[in-house]
């Protein structure tokens, strides 16, 4: 129980950084997320049931965040990061300065990519 609760805090957490907006229901419905953005595929739900986020489990659901995350630019337009994935080893890194952000592995390369991502939206929030 304690995982899921994890998982579905930060699917939430990623489902807020794509554009997810929560709509809180009335007449005892259940709360949706709703998305009306860009960073989506044919077939992306725009109204989803809080539960029903598969950012952990789905590429289809994972790679558009990655898109997100290389698509920030700086003042010049230029890439701002970068998103290096290699076998279950992946590394953000930061373009102005060349550091990296993010060094994550796991057992799976969906589990290290879903915790990378995690990992850089606590540091994209905390620093913007």
């Amino acid at each position: 129980m304690e995982n899921q609760k994890k998982l579905n805090s930060t699917n939430k957490l990623i489902a807020e950084f794509m554009g997810y907006s929560l709509i809180d229901k009335k007449n005892g419905e259940p709360p949706m997320y709703h998305f009306d953005g860009k960073f989506t595929q044919n077939g992306f739900p725009h109204n989803v049931h809080p539960s029903c986020l598969f950012f952990h489990s789905s590429w289809d659901w994972l790679m558009p965040v990655i898109d997100k995350i290389e698509s920030f630019t700086d003042d010049l337009n230029q890439c701002r990061y970068n998103v290096e994935i290699e076998q279950c080893f992946v590394c953000i890194i930061d373009n102005h300065n060349s550091e990296d952000i993010i060094e994550l592995d796991a057992d799976k390369k969906i589990d290290a990519v879903y915790q990378a991502v995690v990992e850089f939206i606590k540091f994209y929030n905390k620093n913007k």
